[in-house]
């Protein structure tokens, strides 16, 4: 039975493959390489500061992966019976388990529900799977029905998914309290994806558990209702811990996130500048237009003279002047003269590529590099 399921799974996975397989690994590969790229090449500028949104996100992904660590510690989950009794599913008695219980602690009144339920041994396999809760609580559900047990533990199986999917769906949206959230936004779909699978890799296990394989589990020494409340969190913090380093990477300039290749990045920079062009071309008309008529000239040289004189009136304020003269005085105006040069020299850089401009020495007649004689 066991190899007719693998054969069963390795022929849906392949055949998902051939589906999505040749949209899937291109964009796997860019996003590797540009990864690869962002953590391992030098730098050709300085990276730029997180936004105050970004601040914010990070810290919230910090906290969730935290609360997620912390949510794998035993003290934390519902006590396992069969664990702490360290009794068998197959080969231990009812009576057995429960006297050897309640010399460990006092009872309690839901052990005589479980003890009802641990008659069977499919009661036992589902107290395994689902853990305690459904098997006292569900009034409705049956031990000779186990599907009515997945019916009443799907909430509570979906619920860490679902809160988990809201936090990274916040992180990643586009806006956040009114700032734009760039550097999570493009990690989107990513997360939701891989938030996703965990949910469809944790039902699968269960029900891979409690139907297909129930012979073998209930000969087994596993719970995997304990066992995934550990590897729950621990993926919940494995994603949110990646996905906090891919913000930051794009935050800061050093991965852009994108699966784009070089000619799709080349087609938006040649669009982007047509615009410009068109525009510039449009303000070009327009000025003409205005300078040949008259009268438009003339309402045009009225408008700058208030201008003018607006700005002489308040420069010539009082408060205007105190404020002047007193950033005058704080302004680090090397460092100012430090952060333009380097800006510009990274605007340079970016326009040039690799190869970057011509370095050399600037001279009072112009522009001189190595080996050559004075340029203008």
């Amino acid at each position: 039975m066991l190899i007719i399921l693998l054969v069963v799974v390795m022929a849906v996975m392949g055949f998902c493959f051939s589906l999505v397989g040749h949209w899937l690994v291109p964009r796997i590969y860019r996003g590797l390489r540009g990864f690869y790229y962002a953590v391992q090449r030098p730098q050709q500028q300085q990276p730029r500061p997180l936004s105050r949104i970004t601040h914010l996100l990070l810290e919230l992904l910090s906290v969730t992966c935290v609360l997620a660590l912390f949510s794998t510690v035993p003290y934390f989950h519902p006590e396992n019976i069969l664990s702490r009794t360290r009794s068998s599913i197959t080969r231990s008695t009812t009576e057995g388990i429960f006297e050897h219980l309640h010399s460990v602690r006092p009872p309690i009144p839901s052990d005589e529900i479980l003890k009802a339920r641990f008659v069977s041994r499919a009661g036992r396999v589902l107290y395994s799977a689902y853990g305690p809760g459904p098997l006292i609580n569900c009034t409705w559900c049956g031990v000779d029905q186990p599907f009515t047990y997945t019916i009443y533990a799907l909430p509570s199986i979906l619920l860490p998914h679902l809160i988990h999917t809201a936090i990274l769906g916040v992180v990643t949206s586009a806006e956040f309290l009114g700032e734009n959230n760039e550097a999570g936004g493009v990690w989107r779909t990513h997360a939701t994806c891989a938030s996703i699978v965990l949910a469809l890799g944790e039902g699968w296990y269960i029900y891979v558990y409690t139907s297909v394989l129930n012979e073998r589990a209930a000969t087994d020494a596993r719970f995997p209702y304990w066992q995934l409340l550990t590897i729950r969190g621990i993926a919940f913090a494995i994603l949110d811990a990646a996905l906090g380093y891919a913000i930051y990477l794009t935050g800061t300039g050093r991965w852009s996130g994108s699966d784009e290749n070089s000619t799709e990045s080349l087609e938006k920079v040649v669009s982007k500048l047509e615009n410009s062009l068109v525009a510039a071309n449009t303000a070009i008309c327009l000025k003409q237009a205005i300078m040949r008529d008259y009268e438009l000239r003339a309402r045009a040289v009225q408008f700058w003279e208030k201008e003018e004189l607006y700005a002489k009136e308040v420069a010539k304020d009082d408060h205007v002047r105190i404020a002047r003269v007193g950033v005058e005085r704080r302004k680090d105006w090397v460092r100012v003269k430090e952060d333009a040069k380097r800006q510009a020299s990274a605007i340079v850089r970016e326009l040039f590529g690799e190869v970057g401009p011509m370095e050399g020495t600037e001279t009072e007649g112009g522009w001189q590099t190595e080996g050559s004689e004075t340029g203008t």
